[in-house]
Order: structure tokens, then sequence, then C-alpha cells
């Protein structure tokens, strides 16, 4: 059997536009297309917009290239203030003390509950390996932290409402 022409020797297709059977590829010559012509307002557009670039350019590249200019130092003058110095008088208000308690007793507080962070770590690891005795080493560690944290609770909303009283 004998090939078709259109195929070359090596069994590869031809391009696109060489193939004879592709009707969607355009002509046979890529060349063979009529150039565009550009409208005036296409050409006036086009020139414009390179005039624009053209001076947003020129005027980066002149706005970093100016030198400096050597200014002749004036000589100086001398002045004489015999006007008395004024003394102001700042009122200063002062943290009242049960602010300071409040403050003091809130840092109490987040000591406490900040040992009870790392227990409840330690429960739940416990309780996914299902150790009876880590559980019930962590309940009485957080039992204390519980007695700590009632007996530094009241004073702590005392202080706080005595605070917000006193401003």
């Amino acid at each position: 059997m004998s090939e078709p022409t259109s195929m070359p020797p090596n069994g590869t297709q031809p391009p696109l536009y060489q193939n004879p059977m592709n009707f969607s590829a355009g002509p046979a010559n890529p060349y063979d297309r009529k150039p565009k012509r550009l409208n005036k307002r296409n050409l006036i557009v086009g020139a414009v917009a390179a005039l624009v670039m053209f001076g947003f350019g020129m005027g980066a590249v002149s706005a970093g290239t100016t030198p400096p200019v050597a200014v002749e130092p004036t000589p100086a003058s001398t002045v004489t203030v015999t006007a008395k110095p004024q003394i102001n008088t700042v009122t200063v208000t002062k943290t009242p003390q049960s602010c300071i308690d409040a403050l003091d007793k809130a840092s109490a507080v987040i000591g406490v509950m900040s040992k009870a962070f790392p227990l409840a770590s330690q429960a739940i690891t416990a309780a996914g390996g299902r150790d009876v005795a880590g559980l019930n080493s962590v309940t009485s560690q957080m039992n204390d932290l519980n007695s700590q944290l009632a007996a530094a609770s009241p004073g702590l909303v005392a202080s706080v409402q005595s605070c917000r009283s006193s401003q």
C-alpha cells in the first residue's frame, strides 16, 4: 500500500495550515492575509499614550538627578531673653489603694488558674490511657487548687467593686 501524498515520508503530521483536509486552519500560506490598516482614532490614541509614558519616564528620571545646591551659612544672631520662666503646676491623680489591692488579688487568682491548665492536660492523658491512679492524683491536685481559688475569689470581687466605686 502506498502512503497518502499529504503525509511526509517520516510519518509525522504536517502543520495545520499545510493540511489540505483542515478547512478551519485558514489560508495555506499564513502570509497571504491582508495587513490591517490603522484608523486615525487608533493612531491618535497610541500617539497620546506614547507621549504620556514618555513624559512620566522623563519626570521619573529627572526627579532624582538634581545636584544639591550649596547654601552659604548665615551669620548667627545673638538674642537675649529676659523673661521669667513659668512654673506650671500639674495635678496627678494617684491610683486608689482599692484598685492596687484588686490587681494584687487578680494576680493571685491568675497564678492559681495557671496551675490548672497542665493538670487538665494530665487528666485528659490519663483518661485516654485508662490510668485510674493518674486520674486520682490529678483529681486531688485539682481539689487543692479549687480550695485556693475559693479562698482568693471573694476578696477579688470585693476589691474590684471597691475600685470601680472609687472612680
